[in-house]
């Protein structure tokens, strides 16, 4: 009876174990793209319904490409590692941050207006610029802000205003 009964329980384990695994990226340890599109659909959903407001930051790093054509993928990818501790220790238990893709990160905000917001993404603009690798000039972000609703209603017109303001910093030096 009991091997009966412990199959089961350990497939419930593995089942769990899995699905985390298929939200998390493993290099940075934050939520992946997946996570992202299924909370911003449901934050969306949610805030739509009851109203209040929720900000996004997008981040994107600043001559990446160049950093891992002088010192290679694994001094990148520690780059990643540490950029990821970074943005969670400059957030609070309630925000939740991304891995969107490649070097480019998402934070959301619940329940925060875009100055607020504004104060979060130059607190992890500035930890990003205080890490230093190899002897690589510091690190630097472009970051984009949006808020919902003021930005748009939808999940797309959300990211696209974030993107879009994330892309006007990067055309005007970056760092900021």
């Amino acid at each position: 009876l009991t091997s009966q009964i412990i199959m089961p329980i350990k497939n419930s384990q593995l089942y769990a174990e899995v699905e985390e695994k298929s939200r998390i990226d493993e290099l940075t340890g934050l939520f992946n793209r997946r996570s992202f599109d299924e909370v911003m659909a449901s934050e969306t959903s949610r805030y739509s319904r009851y109203g209040g407001m929720f900000s996004l930051i997008y981040l994107d790093l600043d001559s990446f490409k160049a950093f891992n054509d002088n010192y290679g993928h694994l001094a990148g990818d520690e780059m990643l590692r540490q950029i990821g501790g970074v943005i969670r220790s400059a957030i609070r238990t309630s925000d939740q941050a991304f891995r969107y893709g490649g070097e480019e990160f998402a934070v959301l905000l619940p329940n925060t207006s875009i100055e607020p917001a504004n104060r979060v993404a130059e607190r992890i603009r500035k930890k990003i610029s205080s890490i230093v690798i190899a002897d690589y000039a510091p690190v630097t972000a472009s970051i984009g802000l949006a808020c919902w609703p003021a930005n748009g209603k939808n999940v797309n017109e959300i990211i696209a205003a974030a993107d879009a303001a994330l892309y006007s910093v990067k055309h005007s030096g970056g760092n900021r």
